[in-house]
């Protein structure tokens, strides 16, 4: 039991140095997430203009722009889980 409480002691340590990090590395997460998005609607509505204006071909990267919000940022289905990408989360 001595043992154990030893361990419980040293492990409360390490967590008390790593939770300050974990907490810093989210909210870098969070912050990059939503300079990427912003970055990508400012494509995003930059090719739908270019569409808008005539530009060829430029139809078929806004569909796809399109799609890719739809997966990456579509709303949580009613069974509580999220949607997100591996690289959002």
């Amino acid at each position: 039991m001595k043992r154990d409480l030893t361990l419980k002691k040293q492990v409360q340590r390490i967590l008390g140095v790593l939770e300050p990090l974990c907490e810093k590395l989210r909210d870098t997460d969070m912050i990059l997430g939503t300079e990427s998005y912003a970055a990508a609607r400012v494509i995003y509505n930059a090719a739908k203009g270019a569409e808008k204006a005539g530009v060829p071909g430029i139809d078929t990267i806004v569909k796809d722009m399109s799609e890719m919000y739809k997966k990456q940022f579509s709303r949580p289905a009613e069974t509580g889980t999220e949607t997100t990408s591996e690289s959002q989360k």
